[in-house]
């Protein structure tokens, strides 16, 4: 058995110690032959080669210039000084501060750790103008871009990108957090990091909140911004991977039963599943949203409360962008039919283009059918669905109906509402009528908006 004993000196000096061992009586009955220690001088520290240890302390925080390279360049390549800790010598937090002159601003952090051993590096925190703590959202780079970590790519570095959401003067924490509310954790070793802030873009600048300025990226992780109102939204993002932008997150209202749109593009004319992933979660819908390829997707939420979109880009190189047009409109605040900022054509011969798959219009007394025309190839399966919002005192929903039109203007199918799928047969601009023109029906239910997707 053996036990080991610790001892602190608060001068440097060489001092002769002897151990002794003391029973349960407090007798002693074996003492050592006297052992030599020496106490030296501590290493100078030199944290991102500023001369200087970062120290534990708000006050006296160790300044950054932006971009700020601490032993480490943009991509991850060496470049200056890195910092170290030791909480065996007492070195145990090291703190940094760096200013953003305005809210919603991304701030993109790499930082790796050496030697890296499973659990021994230490955590990064975050501390905001107020005070306030924050544990930035973590994910593990392996050697760029597309490539999965594995035994024969182990994890190189760390990623923390974290939209800012208030300007001023924000700290920078490694390590033992204890001082500002945090945890301690007991780590030793050389660290590295690149920070640069005001990266992300400026996304959906169109559609957020006036209170947000321009440049302002999408939030990433928890920094909580509602960058869409309610209404209808036409506008652009991106995810760079030169600012490390992992994720774009949008939120707004929906009431229960309302026909919802989301419809995301890639800008830079890519394959969606090959670039972008996405989140949705709608209220009594989806409450454990799965990653999946974003789509053009109309959706009736069955409670009414906040929908929210995450987008997370798929990137192959460092100099991607995943560019995106995003498009969001429900059945209470919209502007026009299909993204038009009109009235869908009344005719076979003036029917609008769908712009998008799913799509958020009105149709009334005065405007009985709307007609929209889409492309298709010959042996395509199309499914097609109509919804209509809550009508007071009609039991129960109606569904609208609608009609499909070959492209030689011959009618192939009719239904009452609700969804259907069939199979194309010839190639060409096909024709769907969304109509409240069916006698046999109590037309007045049908007043108002409506939402109709054509989805393969």
């Amino acid at each position: 058995m053996s036990d080991q004993l610790t001892h602190p000196w608060a001068t440097v000096g060489t001092y002769s110690v002897t151990v002794s061992a003391v029973d349960a009586a407090g007798l002693s009955s074996i003492a050592s032959a006297p052992v030599t220690v020496t106490i030296a001088e501590p290493a100078p520290q030199n944290d991102c080669g500023s001369g200087k240890d970062a120290t534990a302390s708000s006050a006296s925080a160790l300044p950054l210039a932006l971009p700020a390279n601490c032993g480490m360049d943009t991509l991850g390549r060496p470049l200056g000084t890195p910092a170290s800790l030791s909480w065996q010598t007492g070195d145990a937090t090291d703190v940094y501060a760096f200013t953003t002159t305005q809210p919603g601003r991304l701030m993109s952090l790499r930082t790796s750790f050496s030697p890296f051993t499973a659990g021994g590096s230490p955590p990064v925190w975050l501390v905001d103008p107020n005070g306030g703590l924050r544990k930035p959202p973590t994910t593990i780079e392996c050697g760029g871009p597309g490539r999965a970590c594995g035994s024969t790519n182990p994890p190189t570095a760390y990623l923390i990108p974290t939209t800012l959401d208030l300007a001023g003067r924000w700290l920078l924490v490694f390590g033992d957090a204890t001082p500002f509310g945090g945890s301690s954790a007991f780590v030793s070793g050389s660290y590295a990091f690149h920070l640069h802030v005001d990266g992300g873009g400026d996304d959906c600048a169109s559609g957020r909140a006036p209170t947000l300025p321009a440049p302002g990226d999408a939030p990433n992780g928890t920094a909580g911004f509602q960058l869409l109102l309610n209404g209808q939204v036409d506008c652009t993002g991106a995810l760079p991977y030169a600012d490390l932008d992992q994720q774009d997150s949008y939120s707004f209202a929906v009431q229960a039963g309302e026909p919802t749109v989301i419809s995301v593009v890639s800008s830079e004319g890519l394959p969606l599943c090959s670039s972008l992933r996405s989140h949705v979660s709608v209220p009594g819908l989806l409450a454990a949203p799965n990653a999946a390829c974003p789509r053009d997707t109309l959706y009736t939420p069955a409670a009414t409360g906040t929908l929210f979109l995450d987008l997370f880009p798929i990137w192959s190189a460092p100099t991607d962008t995943r560019g995106y047009r995003l498009r969001v409109a429900t059945a209470s605040h919209h502007s026009g039919d299909c993204f038009s900022g009109g009235d869908a054509g009344n005719s076979f011969a003036t029917a609008l283009p769908m712009p998008t798959a799913a799509c958020i219009g009105d149709i009334g007394p005065g405007d009985p059918d709307d007609w929209y025309a889409f492309d298709a190839p010959a042996a395509t399966s199309l499914t097609i669905a109509t919804s209509t919002m809550p009508q007071a005192g009609v039991t129960p929903k109606p569904m609208l109906p609608f009609e499909v039109y070959a492209p030689d203007g011959t009618l192939r199918l009719s239904r009452g509402g609700g969804g259907i799928t069939f199979q194309t047969d010839v190639a060409g601009t096909w024709r769907l009528r969304v109509t409240q023109s069916v006698p046999s029906l109590n037309q007045a239910a049908y007043v108002g908006a409506y939402g109709v997707s054509v989805t393969r």
